[in-house]
């Protein structure tokens, strides 16, 4: 039997993408481990066929977790029987792919984002800087490439000279036991996903105050800028418009999603990743039958001209965001419009599709 070891540097729970990989593989005749991390707020894992182990590293952020989790996953590389090593983004690549010149195994690189133009290092040129020297350094050369979007596979041939093959993160099939006129007669605008720099966060709440107080917002996820938002809600008197939710079970995450009016997703162009992007939550979005609001960049532009899936916005502005859910609220057979939209995307943009790559 074929044998593979997954390293990632997150919390396994929102690690969608890899879940999903790992239990195809593993249906479809490897052993597959893997390894990655539990963090004090980590929510239990369910049962999945393949093996799971979780590594508690402190402090849980800043370079000395990536330094400590680097030296435990090279020894835990070292110590494995896998034929093939798989290093999930850039940050495991160091200890993986060390370990695997050093044990002579198959190297899989799965690289999910442009790491060195992420928002977050948008203001830490240091930080930035030594990113791009372990870019350099450790990515240079690998042959087994897999992206999520054109755009990265792009970068990776300009900057690295790498072949990649694009597998997008679509997610799995389910259904949408919500009607479309309870999702458009709930008014409950959604964000999920992690609360960081450049999510149009700022944008977002702010709107709230300008917008007819029907409206209300819930926020699904965690993440730097969470006590930044909360006290901005508490401040200007939207606790009782505002929800925050933290982090949910996959389970949870699809229940609230399908109940929500609309899905939102706020980039800044700016950043070179987030023009490539293709944000799990849009996905998501179609899933739930959600109509959205993102932005006008080439993956959302390619889904929309197929499917017009959302109300793509040039900039995120507070206005053009008020714009947005004034219109989705006010024409109802535009929304109608947009939730069969959905139905048909979700048929062709899932995971059962996918994974035949």
């Amino acid at each position: 039997m074929n044998t593979l070891s997954i390293y990632v540097s997150n919390d396994l729970v929102t690690d969608q993408r890899m879940l999903r990989i790992a239990n195809t593989l593993s249906e479809n005749g490897w052993n597959v481990t893997m390894i990655g991390i539990l963090k004090g707020n980590s929510p239990g894992l369910g049962f999945f066929n393949f093996t799971i182990k979780r590594i508690t590293i402190k402090p849980e952020s800043g370079i000395l977790f990536y330094a400590w989790m680097n030296v435990l996953f090279f020894f835990n590389a070292l110590k494995s029987k896998a034929a093939v090593f798989y290093s999930v983004d850039l940050d495991t690549l160091p200890a993986v792919r060390l370990a695997a010149w050093i044990k002579r195994k198959q190297l899989v690189w799965d690289c999910h984002e442009i790491f060195t133009r992420m928002p977050e290092l948008y203001s830490k040129p240091i930080v930035k800087t030594f990113w791009k020297w372990i870019e350099r350094i450790y990515a240079g050369g690998i042959k087994n490439v897999i992206t999520v979007t054109p755009g990265v596979a792009k970068y990776l041939l300009d900057k690295l000279s790498i072949q990649s093959t694009v597998i997008y993160n679509y997610p799995e099939s389910y259904n949408d036991h919500t009607t479309v006129k309870e999702k458009f007669d709930s008014k409950k605008i959604l964000f999920q996903g992690a609360l960081n720099e450049g999510r149009g966060l700022d944008i977002l709440v702010n709107t709230m105050l300008h917008l007819d107080t029907v409206f209300s917002l819930e926020i699904i996820g965690s993440g730097p800028l969470e006590l930044e938002v909360k006290d901005f809600v508490k401040k200007h008197n939207l606790n009782h418009r505002v929800s925050f939710l933290g982090r949910l079970t996959p389970d949870e995450l699809k229940e609230k999603t399908q109940k929500a009016f609309v899905g939102i997703s706020l980039l800044d162009s700016k950043h070179e990743n987030s023009m490539v992007s293709l944000a799990n939550k849009n996905l998501d979005y179609i899933m739930a039958g959600l109509p959205a609001i993102t932005m006008d960049f080439p993956e959302y532009k390619r889904i929309n001209e197929l499917w017009p899936v959302a109300i793509l916005l040039n900039e995120a502005t507070m206005e053009s965001l008020q714009q947005a859910v004034e219109l989705l609220s006010n024409d109802y057979i535009l929304y109608i419009h947009m939730n069969k939209a959905c139905t048909k995307a979700r048929d062709q943009l899932n995971w059962s599709n996918e994974s035949k790559k």
